[in-house]
């Protein structure tokens, strides 16, 4: 299904300054309280330095994690007729994060939460 308005899904192909832009435009310029990170695999790596950067970059951004498993089922037809379907499950780990700076206290109670960084070391700029 297609991804929301306030829905990045970080693949490790792109780079992450780019997803950086684009959360701090839904943060900061849109109407949106909250921008949701998802990254799977690989991805992931990406998706933390997204969210290190903008830690570092936004004043008074609240953070939640969540770390997970997705259950993907590949299927494939047989190379040689009359074979059944091939069928192949996957589990990948996830990491899933919430991002907003106006609706800290509704996560703060939550487990994987950080709070803002002190002003003194954020670069806003």
């Amino acid at each position: 299904q297609p991804a929301k308005q306030n829905e990045i899904r970080v693949r490790v192909s792109s780079p992450h300054f780019s997803y950086c832009a684009y959360a701090g435009k839904i943060l900061l310029a849109d109407e949106h309280d909250f921008v949701h990170l998802n990254a799977t695999g690989a991805a992931v790596a990406n998706s933390i330095k997204v969210i290190e950067y903008l830690k570092k970059s936004v004043q008074g951004l609240h953070i939640v994690y969540r770390i997970t498993n997705k259950e993907f089922v590949d299927e494939s037809e047989p190379l040689v007729e009359g074979l059944d379907m091939v069928r192949a499950t996957r589990v990948v780990s996830t990491l899933e994060a919430d991002l907003t700076v106006t609706k800290g206290s509704e996560i703060a109670q939550e487990p994987g939460y950080m709070g803002p960084l002190p002003e003194d070391q954020v670069d806003q700029e």
